[in-house]
């Protein structure tokens, strides 16, 4: 575009683009016409650069600058979208010459470049990208590299690429290196490998590595670049569904186990217990003790797995865990040496929590052996409870969110070496230990997981190399209630008038009912039996027949355990009733199968016991 003004400012000469580009302003572009009326006429059409000015102060400031011979060329941006750069020269006589280029193209290049530019920018600073100089053997990585790994962002930018494989994890680096000698011996080839980072803090971070090469005039790989991605999130998510899906499958297997081998454990035990009654040799009742004893070991391991599995029966009472601890404290000295001190800080205004006491009180003998083990050469032993509240957005072991309120804090701690870093991740998975052979199985702390997430609690681990252990056990607070003490374990007492008492016994394995029968009856009861709930309820007579019925829960037919005790006590609402399982999940117990001064045992169940809960039952119905 070319137009000359003359020294009055009219227009002289307006070539052919200068007069299309102003075709809607035909009437300014005449010779004579004054440029500050051609200006106007143009701004009024809607030729309104880009500046940020109004009209008026767009139209002073170019009538300023077009007299003053200093001014720099300038660029105006029209409605249609043109940007035009516009040159204008003073000529001796006075007038002045207008050029103006058309560099719309120009511009958008530009911006397109600038964010192209930025939005590089941007990306190097949020992902993790590599230029690896082969040659110089320097690296340029990201500043989102290091910020990931929680560095400042200028750590990485210039390293060697020894400094890379430094801090990834030893056991990924082999494995890393392959990939990359196979990738540059083969430039064609890209790169692709999974591995861990070492943060700043020790942690370790997966990554995705994807990469390309560069080859030079011989076909060698000279540079090579690619992009980082932290997958740390999405392999810790897939570990958590693996988790969960192991210990659904587990605890399907351990639930089937506990249910037949309980019922082998409860013939064995009743067995025993016979032989041993009528044993005249002391060789042979020990023999009956050590087998009583290995049963009951067996019930043990059973409760055990099925506490880290998650399936255990629990029986929560309001407790006060002061109290709970003192007791055990007081037979600790039996299973600590005389090496190791034990000190005990509790509360004095602790909390009620509402827990299982006899499995609480396993979860900290579980701890107590542990700190006594990592302690082989004496130390000091602690005791603690206290009053904490968990805030929103805390988690537990397995990054699950926990529920935020009061809770009641038991602690077990130790002066031993702690535990390693590398391994803290790693204590409450099953089978995991770091004792030698025959010293541990691995389930301890499992199981105490187990009990603390199915208690709706958690289990927490504070370790640091060379500072002892400190292991919590967070249980809710039941801040509203009143602590009352827990029962005492029933007794069995001595023959009374109730040993005339008439029982109802239903059991489908008809081992365990013969042990069961000959146990009672040798108690001195008169006892009945009938191997389904269907046989049972077809069997029953009179209201007054029978004193306490003792049912299996699980049994073949349409009355199982709950569904016979519902129909009988549609008939008999006083009856009392002793439930008795191998295993049975806890769904499978309705509140209206239940009522007061009903009780459930767990087979193996020994004699001593048996006898208790059937005399418990017949003084609840005297009530």
């Amino acid at each position: 575009m070319f137009s000359l003004w003359d020294k009055e400012d009219r227009l002289v000469f307006g070539n052919r683009i200068f007069r299309e580009l102003n075709a809607n302003n035909a009437e300014n572009i005449v010779p004579g016409t004054r440029f500050v009326d051609y200006l106007r006429g143009s701004i009024a059409c809607g030729d309104v650069p880009d500046t940020g000015l109004s009209d008026e102060e767009f139209l002073a400031y170019s009538l300023r600058r077009r007299h003053d011979p200093r001014a720099e060329p300038f660029e105006v941006a029209r409605n249609d979208g043109t940007i035009l750069r516009l040159f204008e020269q003073n000529l001796p006589d006075g007038g002045i010459v207008t050029v103006g280029q058309d560099v719309t193209r120009q511009r958008q290049d530009e911006r397109a470049l600038r964010a192209s530019e930025e939005r590089l920018a941007l990306a190097s600073q949020q992902l993790a990208i590599w230029d690896w100089d082969l040659e110089t053997d320097n690296v340029y990585m990201s500043p989102g590299f290091a910020e990931r790994l929680g560095y400042a962002p200028d750590e990485f930018q210039q390293i060697k690429a020894d400094s890379v494989a430094s801090i990834i994890h030893p056991d990924d680096v082999d494995g890393y290196l392959a990939k990359l000698r196979a990738h540059l011996d083969d430039p064609t080839s890209g790169l692709t490998s999974e591995h861990r980072f070492r943060t700043r803090s020790g942690e370790y971070r997966w990554f995705l590595a994807i990469g390309q090469a560069e080859t030079g005039p011989d076909g060698r790989a000279i540079r090579s670049t690619g992009v980082l991605t932290d997958l740390t999130d999405r392999i810790e998510l897939e570990a958590k569904l693996q988790h969960a899906q192991k210990m659904e499958a587990i605890g399907n297997l351990t639930g089937g186990v506990a249910h037949d081998f309980n019922n082998l454990l409860a013939v064995i035990l009743g067995n025993l217990e016979l032989i041993k009654d009528i044993a005249e040799s002391e060789t042979i009742r020990g023999f009956a003790d050590a087998g009583i004893t290995a049963t009951q070991r067996g019930a043990d391991l059973v409760r055990s797995m099925l506490s880290f599995a998650r399936r255990a029966r629990l029986d929560p009472r309001l407790t006060d865990l002061n109290g709970l601890i003192n007791e055990p404290a007081l037979w600790f000295s039996r299973v600590l040496p005389e090496h190791i001190k034990v000190e005990v800080s509790m509360e004095s205004d602790l909390l009620p929590a509402r827990v299982d006491p006899s499995l609480t009180q396993n979860a900290v003998l579980n701890l107590v052996l542990n700190a006594r083990d990592a302690m082989p050469e004496g130390g000091t032993l602690t005791l603690r409870t206290q009053n904490v509240t968990i805030g929103e957005g805390e988690v537990d072991v397995d990054g699950e969110a926990v529920a935020p309120g009061p809770y009641v804090v038991l602690e077990v701690g130790d002066t031993g070496p702690g535990i390693d870093m590398s391994n803290q991740n790693l204590i409450f998975q099953p089978f995991f230990t770091t004792k030698p052979p025959g010293a541990g199985s691995g389930l301890g702390l499992s199981m105490v997981h187990g009990f603390m997430k199915q208690s709706g609690g958690m289990v927490q681990a504070v370790s640091e190399p060379g500072k002892g252990a400190r292991f919590r056990l967070y249980f809710r607070a039941a801040a509203d209630q009143l602590v009352t003490r827990a029962p005492e374990q029933r007794r069995l007492e001595a023959p009374g008038a109730s040993r005339a008492a008439r029982l109802y016994v239903v059991e489908d394995e008809a081992e365990v009912l013969k042990v069961l029968v000959a146990t009672l009856e040798g108690a001195g009861y008169e006892v009945r039996a009938a191997t389904s709930g269907d046989e049972a309820f077809s069997l029953w007579n009179a209201a007054d027949d029978i004193d306490v019925l003792i049912t299996d829960i699980v049994m073949p037919g349409q009355l199982q355990g709950t569904h016979l005790v519902q129909a009988l006590r549609a008939r008999h609402p006083r009856m009392p009733v002793i439930f008795l399982s191998g295993y049975t999940p806890e769904s499978a117990i309705t509140e209206d199968a239940t009522v007061p001064g009903d009780i459930r045992l767990t087979k193996p169940v020994n004699r001593a016991e048996l006898i208790a809960a059937v005399e418990a039952v017949l003084a609840f119905r005297l009530r």
